[in-house]
């Protein structure tokens, strides 16, 4: 602050009110032409008069006066020729001539005032000849004619310029009550100098110590700026603003500012001074009073037009701050007070709205991406209830926006995962009713048909949800199950007549063949149905009885199957079991028959008669060796299904014994022995993997993880540390688009806990006598401690990155301690012993320099990053070493001036 006092006159002095400006006053004295014409002149005098220099009319003027000797006609043309002077002085000035004679037109102006004549012009004379003394730097003399011209007594204009320089010269010696009193009363009328001298009046009194009366004079010139539309003045009214925030922070800052306003009537641009307050607050990293400031304007001024712009201030100080956890909170609360559900939306309309509209939206979707995903991640209904709200909340606010179907799914999604079906699918419709050709409208349908299908009330909506989707997108991939769901609704209906076509509709789309098989089924069902099945049945094993007949046989086939599929439909699964087992001896070489056998194993799943299926399928294998694969690969998923992992684990080791297949397997089954409890396997099986499949190189990883974390179980301490190893060096060797973040975590977790050994080495090593000895050791263990620790955190993870920054930071510190805490030498007298300790403080202090650094890395990562243990960690370190910065309260104290 002395410093800002020892600027402040210069930088006034520097302003655009200088001290005098020629224009500003020109008295009522004759014109010079006047004078002259009635005078003899010179008759060698030849140019005009209307073309004369200022020199050549001074020369002129000189000569008049020389000839004259009436007392009027010489103060009259000395009164003119001072004017001449002072002009050409002031082209002198500015045409940056050095030697300028000062002394003779003051010299003059002074012969001036004696003439009787003077006191008709006494105010331009004294008004002259204070600017003659400016001009020269005579300040004394200046404040001397100033005085003068003020005693004058008259209300001419220039009686109120001089107090006004006057107030400037004292302000610039110090002279503050005097200044105060010319300022005061410059203040007071209404002119040119009036909004001038209220500005510095504010400095006086602030100097003076008088805080209240600075803001209230400061205050009547920001009104003073606001009536007049003072647009030239802004520099000005930013040091207004100055000297008004640093009144403010010696009294309550934002509290007093609050109550200033409220007895100014909250005028409109009092926005103007919480922003200059805040940001004075943010200029000198003092967050918390920042951020109370916006928050005292949005206290007293809740609908305030600016109010959402300040509420953008208070989240970007506190992010500013580093207070990242308060953030999203602040943005809830700008969603709630701004948003078009608000009150202060119904107050200020559209037009405002627009201003902040764009953040507004930021907010809200980093708002429902928020909540969605908690939703997402506890699977609660109260969750997903919240943010279906927040989707309302945001299409209330930019349901014209081009994002608003997208929202709108998201909507029905978040509805729908709450248990409210109705309601989602109404939004669903909304979607799709919206714009049919979107992905989204594509997403919605078949939203609809899924939700239709989970209400279960409404059969024929179901079936027209189905049919639509498959005849709005034809190409989508689902358009053709959509097709054959529509057909199987209207089939289980025993609308066969119906079910008819749109079965046949099923099979003119590009269908796998399972269900071109389920279609045809459909179709010949109903066709059956109509015909009904038992008597085709009856026919065509007569027509077989009486000749053979491929086709025959192959319908005879297919209404037995059909017959079967009607039972499994109907539920009666044992029935079907009967149809499908009597194909054998209708055909048991038909591939009719062979799905068939197969189909039973699927049927004895249905029935959860898992051994049952497996035996069927190991019969199923033995009759048709060409379907191997895909039986081992059911018989893998029955035996998982039934809890026999062992089973399952050999099953996959057997069916895959080379190749990709057999590297996968190899995998799986260790994790099936692994959840089996046999750890023998399990590390026999991980063992080969890690060993004999280097690609991929993430999985290999993983295999020696499992390995690190099996022998974790076994307490085989040494084989564990041989993995960890392993993980490590498997890592240097990998490329770096191989390094993937799991790669990394693995990786960088394996050095972190390798490291640990030599950090317990380190802080066992003593420092015992001889000291530099023990010390060189301890310092070697050091060095390697540290590099471990540095190739942990050069991994990259952030997690191991603050860990391993905090454990430097206390292998610097051990040291630090341990070097105080050493045992000094036992023959060392008194003094010895100090200088000996001072001796050790200057080794320990580097170290405990470097222990301070690395904690403040990892406060800065903290900030930047991730708060997590270790930063916090760090932070508590850095209260402990450095006290004064980092527990640091704030407190008020008393205003001190600087005088």
């Amino acid at each position: 602050m002395n410093r800002i006092w020892q600027l402040l006159p210069v930088l006034i002095l520097a302003k655009g009110c200088s001290f005098f400006k020629p224009d500003e006053y020109r008295p009522n004295s004759p014109d010079v032409n006047q004078v002259v014409k009635k005078l003899q002149l010179p008759e060698t005098q030849a140019q005009p008069l209307e073309d004369a220099s200022v020199v050549d009319l001074i020369a002129r003027l000189e000569a008049v006066k020389a000839g004259s000797e009436r007392s009027e006609e010489q103060f009259q043309v000395g009164r003119r020729l001072a004017q001449l002077r002072l002009q050409a002085v002031e082209n002198q000035l500015v045409e940056g001539v050095t030697d300028i004679d000062f002394e003779t037109p003051i010299a003059e102006l002074q012969a001036l005032q004696k003439f009787t004549e003077a006191e008709e012009g006494a105010a331009e004379i004294a008004y002259q000849l204070a600017r003659m003394q400016e001009m020269k730097g005579a300040a004394d003399s200046v404040l001397v004619s100033l005085s003068n011209l003020i005693a004058l007594g008259n209300d001419d204009p220039a009686s109120l310029e001089a107090r006004f320089r006057r107030a400037e010269i004292f302000f610039s010696r110090g002279d503050f009550a005097a200044a105060a009193a010319d300022y005061g009363l410059v203040a007071g009328v209404a002119g040119q100098y009036q909004l001038h001298a209220r500005y510095m009046l504010t400095w006086v009194q602030f100097k003076q110590g008088d805080l209240d009366s600075a803001l209230a004079t400061s205050i009547s010139a920001f009104q003073q700026i606001s009536d007049q539309g003072e647009i030239t003045q802004n520099e000005l009214k930013q040091d207004l603003l100055r000297v008004t925030v640093i009144a403010l922070d010696y009294l309550e800052g934002p509290t007093s500012l609050a109550t200033l306003m409220a007895a100014e009537n909250k005028p409109a641009w009092q926005s103007e001074l919480y922003r200059a307050l805040g940001d004075w607050y943010l200029s000198k990293s003092r967050f918390a009073d920042s951020a109370e400031t916006w928050e005292t304007f949005l206290k007293e001024n809740p609908l305030h037009q600016d109010a959402p712009k300040i509420a953008q201030q208070v989240i970007a100080t506190q992010r500013e701050a580093g207070f990242v956890e308060l953030i999203p909170a602040l943005q809830v609360s700008f969603i709630e007070r701004y948003g078009k559900q608000s009150e202060f939306f119904e107050l200020h309309g559209e037009p405002v709205f627009q201003s902040y509209q764009d953040e507004l939206k930021v907010m809200l979707d980093r708002y429902t991406q928020q909540v969605h995903a908690t939703a997402q991640q506890t699977r609660r209904v109260t969750d997903y209830r919240a943010a279906a709200d927040v989707y309302g909340v945001w299409l209330a606010n930019f349901e014209q926006h081009a994002e608003a179907q997208e929202k709108r799914l998201l909507y029905a999604e978040a509805l729908q995962a709450a248990d409210d079906l109705p309601a989602a699918l109404d939004q669903y419709e909304a979607v799709v009713a919206e714009d049919a050709v979107t992905d989204f409208a594509r997403e919605a349908a078949y939203a609809v048909v899924l939700t239709r299908k989970q209400l279960a009330n409404d059969t024929e909506a179901e079936i027209a949800a189905n049919i639509r989707f498959a005849t709005l997108y034809p190409d989508d991939p689902r358009a053709p199950v959509c097709q054959l769901k529509a057909a199987d609704l209207l089939f289980t209906a025993a609308q066969y007549a119906r079910a008819l076509p749109v079965a046949q509709r099923a099979i003119e789309f590009s269908l796998s063949p399972a269900d071109i098989e389920t279609a045809t089924k459909i179709v010949g069902h109903s066709a059956f149905q109509i015909d009904e099945f038992a008597l085709a049945a009856k026919q065509y094993r007569s027509l077989l009885a009486r000749h053979e007949d491929s086709d025959v046989r192959q319908r005879l086939l297919a209404a037995v199957f059909k017959q079967g599929e009607q039972a499994e439909l109907a539920g009666d699964l044992d029935q079907a079991i009967e149809f499908y087992a009597s194909l054998s001896s209708i055909d048991a070489r038909a591939e009719l028959s062979r799905d068939a056998q197969y189909d039973i194993a699927t049927i004895y799943e249905q029935l959860g008669e898992d051994k049952a299926a497996i035996q069927q399928l190991e019969k199923f294998r033995q009759q048709f060796t060409d379907h191997g694969e895909a039986i081992a690969q059911r018989l893998v998923q029955l035996y998982e299904r039934s809890g026999n992992l062992e089973a399952a684990a050999t099953e996959l080791l057997a069916s895959a014994p080379a190749g990709n297949k057999a590297r996968l397997a190899r995998y799986r089954a260790a994790e099936l022995f692994l959840e089996a409890g046999n750890l023998e396997l399990a590390i026999e099986h991980f063992r080969h993997y890690a060993h004999n499949y280097p690609e991929p190189a993430d999985l290999r990883l993983e295999a020696m993880h499992h390995m690190d974390l099996l022998y974790q179980q076994t307490g085989e301490n040494q084989k564990r540390k041989f993995w960890l190893r392993q993980k490590r060096d498997a890592y240097r060797s990998l490329a770096k688009l191989e390094q993937t973040d799991r790669v990394k975590f693995l990786a960088a977790e394996a050095n972190y806990i390798l490291a640990e050994d030599q950090y317990e080495a380190f802080k066992a090593a003593r420092l015992d006598q001889p000291l530099a000895r023990s010390l060189k050791n301890k310092q070697k263990l050091l060095a390697e401690c540290l590099k471990r620790y540095e190739e942990t955190a050069a991994i990259g993870v952030l997690a191991f990155v603050t860990r391993s920054n905090f454990q430097m930071a206390n292998l610097y510190q051990i040291l630090a301690t341990d070097l105080m805490a050493s045992e000094p030498p036992g023959n060392l007298n008194a003094l010895e012993q100090d200088q000996y300790v001072l001796l050790l403080e200057e080794q320990a202090y580097p170290f405990e320099e470097q222990a301070i650094m690395l904690h403040q890395r990892n406060l800065q990562l903290g900030w930047q990053a991730s708060w997590d243990e270790a930063v916090n960690h760090s932070l508590l370190a850095l209260q402990r070493l450095s006290p004064g910065r980092y527990m640091r309260r704030e407190t008020e104290v008393d205003y001190v001036n600087s005088d």
